[in-house]
């Protein structure tokens, strides 16, 4: 039987082959492209969001001051978040908004403008520090301030507006009320514990008989009377030409209570009595 094939059927079964080959080799090389390619990109990177946030930031310290150097309250008003803390109160932006236009106006020469660069702290919103030159020349005034930047519905808006003075000031009253409140409590405190000491009440006992007899004389006290280390008290009658000081008492600033009372002297203080006087009346730490 002869064996041999055409040349035209060599030919296709070649072709044929050679097709085959090249579709085996494009599925390999799609497989292999798929594999090698890179995965759908991530999150941005904590740096670069910061860096982006920071910008957010910039530009509305930018177009903050250039609104109000052009007194354009317009441009001014869709800075501002729904609620604003400003210069140490909370207030809406409707307000905040009122009240830069009535300053505005009251000052047309006013002109702002920001010196140096700013500086960032970074947290979930963004402080911008900064120094404003601000007023009408030839002498206008240079004041640190600070906006507070946060993203609200996906748009930077000014959280906080203030500056240096005002928390200056803020600490300031802070620090007082708290003095007050811890010397409020020590005074309540020594005040108790006095008038409950068995000595002091019969010295109170005393005195309120001797009054009874007296037209022209009535129970009260003097003080407290604060000093800078610590403050006194003292109890006795009061009459027209003076007071007469029967009962005294004064808690140092260490806490230590010291009681006198007159025909007795200086009183034994029980050591309970002492801790929670001291307790009360040791001033608190500096922050």
């Amino acid at each position: 039987m002869n064996m041999s094939c055409p040349r035209s059927l060599i030919f296709v079964a070649l072709l044929a082959g050679l097709m085959a080959c090249r579709r085996s080799e494009t599925t390999s090389t799609a497989a292999a492209s798929a594999s090698a390619a890179p995965a759908a990109p991530s999150a941005a990177p904590i740096s670069a969001t910061l860096a982006l946030t920071r910008e957010q930031a910039r530009g509305v310290l930018v177009a903050w001051n250039d609104a109000l150097d052009r007194h354009d309250t317009a441009a001014l008003a869709p800075l501002y978040a729904e609620a604003v803390g400003y210069y140490g109160k909370q207030l809406g932006a409707e307000a905040v908004v009122q009240m830069k236009t009535q300053a505005l106006k009251s000052d047309p020469a006013f002109h702002q403008q920001i010196v140096g660069d700013p500086t960032f702290v970074d947290g979930d919103d963004i402080r911008v520090e900064f120094l404003k030159r601000s007023g009408r020349a030839p002498q206008p005034r240079d004041v640190k301030a600070s906006l507070v930047v946060g993203l609200r519905k996906g748009k930077a808006v000014i959280l906080q507006e203030t500056d240096e003075p005002t928390e200056t000031r803020g600490a300031k009253q802070a620090k007082g009320a708290k003095e007050a409140s811890w010397q409020d409590i020590c005074e309540t405190t020594a005040t108790e514990v006095v008038n409950a000491l068995p000595q002091v009440k019969k010295e109170v006992a005393s005195l309120s008989k001797d009054i009874e007899k007296r037209k022209d004389a009535n129970f009260g006290g003097v003080g407290p009377i604060w000093e800078g280390n610590g403050f006194s008290e003292a109890i006795g009658i009061h009459t027209p030409e003076r007071f007469e000081s029967h009962i005294s008492y004064d808690v140092r600033n260490d806490g230590v209570l010291s009681v006198f009372c007159t025909g007795q002297g200086d009183l034994t203080i029980p050591a309970a009595v002492q801790a929670r006087v001291k307790k009360a009346c040791t001033p608190p730490k500096a922050p």
